[in-house]
């Protein structure tokens, strides 16, 4: 008995459908599995994923922004800023991106850009510490001292936790020959 061809055509076609995977459930399957070997320290593998997750989707602004954190712990700053700046390219109030973005601008010099994406994340988010702490850096590197001060106490103000503030203002006080300042910053991070 001879079977029609369209039978072999639709047997073909219903095995490609039940092979096939949703792109959406792929793409996050390989962002989840980025996230956890970033968090367990294996960043090469976690830049395979987030890498994997953009070749389905390369305007998943979430995988960019990763990628450029995982290229960061790599070592590797340039590579991370243009992943950072693809993922604030998509999605540009992304707060996150953002932020990461102007502390490599700040570490790479760019006190100006730095600034600008931090005062844009300020305008959308006053209470945003590690957007005060950016400009900290920013009046550190321009030796504007007082608003530097200012920036920093103001960071500290919002986000006790955020340590690296902590960090920061003691240091500025210790260069600036405040030590009774700089002991009592160092006391509140203790």
């Amino acid at each position: 008995m001879k079977l029609p061809t369209q039978f072999f055509l639709y047997a073909a076609l219903l095995f490609l459908a039940a092979c096939s995977s949703d792109p959406n459930q792929e793409k996050l399957k390989y962002l989840a599995s980025g996230d956890r070997y970033f968090q367990t320290g294996q960043y090469q593998e976690a830049v395979i994923q987030y890498r994997n997750a953009l070749q389905i989707d390369p305007r998943l602004a979430r995988a960019h922004y990763q990628l450029g954190r995982a290229y960061l712990s790599l070592n590797a700053r340039d590579t991370a800023y243009r992943e950072l700046a693809e993922a604030v390219k998509l999605q540009p109030n992304y707060p996150d991106a953002q932020l990461q973005l102007a502390a490599l601008l700040n570490a790479g010099g760019r006190h100006k850009e730095a600034r600008a994406v931090a005062e844009k994340v300020l305008a959308a988010d006053p209470r945003s510490a590690r957007a005060h702490r950016i400009l900290g850096d920013q009046y550190v590197a321009a030796r504007d001292i007082p608003h530097a001060i200012r920036e920093f106490e103001k960071s500290m103000e919002l986000d006790p936790a955020l340590i690296e503030t902590y960090a920061d203002l003691g240091s500025l006080y210790v260069l600036t020959g405040k030590p009774a300042e700089a002991q009592s910053v160092f006391r509140k991070a203790v």
